[in-house]
């Protein structure tokens, strides 16, 4: 806070007796202190967040400082082209669709084995008496007795999971991206609100509030109040911002592509004017 720039200006303005009182000037110390006393548990989650950063960017030296901003854009598109999207794109939906394959083939190999490998060869054979026999052979299965029921149903049933897995993918795939968009949408409210209306409310109100200050109009009481309420409102903006991003996070899982999450219009064509980048429409 820097409606009094020091704690020496603070004194001179009680001894002369000038705006501030002494019972105002304890107050604002007392709030100087306790800002002091937690400052420890937020430098202690700073440490933690670098690290954490370090460790996520796989960076062996430690990082000192971060540029940007996070991005505030909104993918451009409908629920139905985002489905279509995640339906080509999804990693764990393409190895499911995969793992059925294999279940399929696996299902003919054990079919198919239920008849054995034949044997087909030459056959010698010399006896006691030195007489020599050549001749051929063949050898194969019949399937009677032992049908290889067994076999042939567990992989029947190694298929239909397969199945069930590729139905349930696809199933949970429309209602993570609705989900995933109708947090975007909300998550865009918020900061939007804070932005346009809170934000500069409040802003106005600090300007106000200090000159009446500086006129001795109001006591330092409230001018500490309005300074933490415009502290706690900059604080629910980065949560705003935080959620925002989050919400583009659960759209990138939703969807399998992780470019959503970054945001950046540069690089990525899925955000921010002017380019505008939509997937292909299902076909008809």
């Amino acid at each position: 806070m820097h409606f009094i720039d020091t704690s020496i200006s603070k004194k001179q303005l009680v001894d002369q007796g000038f705006k501030l009182k002494a019972a105002d000037f304890m107050l604002t110390r007392a709030d100087v202190l306790e800002a002091r006393g937690q400052r420890g548990s937020r430098q202690t989650q700073a440490v933690l967040a670098w690290h954490a950063l370090q460790r996520l960017l796989g960076c062996p030296v430690e990082i000192s400082q971060v540029s940007g901003s996070l991005p505030g854009a909104l993918p451009q598109g409908s629920p139905d082209h985002w489905t279509y999207y995640a339906l080509e794109k999804r990693p764990d939906l393409q190895a499911m669709q995969l793992a059925v394959r294999e279940a399929e083939q696996r299902e003919r190999l054990e079919v198919a084995n239920r008849f054995g490998n034949p044997n087909i060869g030459v056959k010698t054979e010399y006896n006691e008496t030195s007489v020599l026999f050549v001749g051929g052979t063949v050898q194969f299965h019949f399937p009677v007795f032992n049908t290889k029921r067994g076999e042939i149903l567990q992989r029947q049933a190694e298929k239909n999971k397969a199945m069930l897995d590729v139905q349930r993918i696809e199933t949970q795939i429309p209602q993570e991206v609705s989900a995933a968009l109708d947090r975007l949408h909300e998550a865009r409210k918020w900061v939007q609100a804070l932005e346009g209306d809170v934000m500069p409310a409040l802003r106005k109100t600090m300007t106000d509030f200090d000159q009446l200050f500086a006129q001795g109009e109001i006591d330092v009481l409230r001018l500490i109040e309005v300074r933490r309420r415009d502290l706690r409102s900059r604080d629910s903006y980065l949560d705003a911002l935080w959620e925002l991003n989050q919400a583009r996070a659960d759209l990138a899982a939703a969807v399998g592509d992780f470019m959503i999450a970054t945001g950046d219009p540069a690089g990525n064509p899925w955000f921010g004017a002017p380019v505008r980048f939509l997937p292909p429409r299902p076909s008809e």
